[in-house]
């Protein structure tokens, strides 16, 4: 909690701590700017810091990670020289809603609109369903497929559990391990309406055998 709470604070004086400069400003600007975008679920990733902005004022600079038994975030907003640190004994903890809320209680905002999620019948799920390649870190391609089970979309992978996708937005789906939400998924389509790839996690795997 100690280190993450440094890094929080190294963050939000822009690369200062304990009163020494330990990186740039410039180069503090150059971690918080996105060089890659998913604009079908408004986040971006900057040098190992995600970026979200929520509105005019407020941007999240966020990060998060989890290992076996272990998980750990961090959410920062420059302009209210606010941080949360979360911790959390259990691998792929969910941290949005705890942090959401801290920040909404803490900072007092006001909550943000929400629409109501869609509802796809069993044709448009059909869309969806197939086989999305995930590269591993030996360079061997490992396949998650996505498929429709008594009119639920799911995704199936090799030892892990399987995970169910529900519908938010068109081509954006909410990923639970049973009632408990991990995160947001995207399908990316190109010109012509095509499902080209699944996004995850800022992770892109692309569709195979694309039809």
């Amino acid at each position: 909690m100690e280190d993450l709470s440094r890094l929080v604070l190294f963050l939000l004086q822009d690369g200062k701590l304990n009163g020494k400069t330990v990186l740039s400003a410039s180069s503090m600007q150059a971690m918080k700017t996105p060089v890659l975008n998913i604009a079908s679920l408004n986040v971006g990733y900057g040098l190992g810091l995600i970026v979200e902005p929520k509105n005019d004022n407020i941007t999240n600079i966020r990060h998060d990670g989890s290992i076996n038994g272990y998980s750990a975030a961090l959410q920062t907003i420059s302009s209210e020289k606010f941080g949360v640190v979360i911790l959390a004994n259990k691998t792929g903890f969910n941290s949005t809603p705890i942090l959401e809320a801290a920040t909404q209680s803490l900072l007092q905002l006001p909550k943000p609109h929400s629409t109501p999620p869609i509802k796809l019948d069993d044709t448009a799920l059909k869309a969806y369903a197939g086989n999305y390649a995930v590269p591993g870190i030996t360079g061997k391609v490992g396949t998650v497929a996505i498929v429709l089970e008594q009119g639920k979309l799911k995704s199936k992978f090799a030892g892990q559990p399987d995970l169910e996708l529900r519908s938010l937005h068109p081509d954006i789906f909410t990923v639970f391990l049973g009632n408990t939400q991990l995160g947001t998924a995207a399908f990316l389509r190109d010109k012509t309406g095509k499902i080209t790839s699944l996004n995850y996690g800022l992770r892109a795997y692309p569709r195979l055998g694309n039809r």
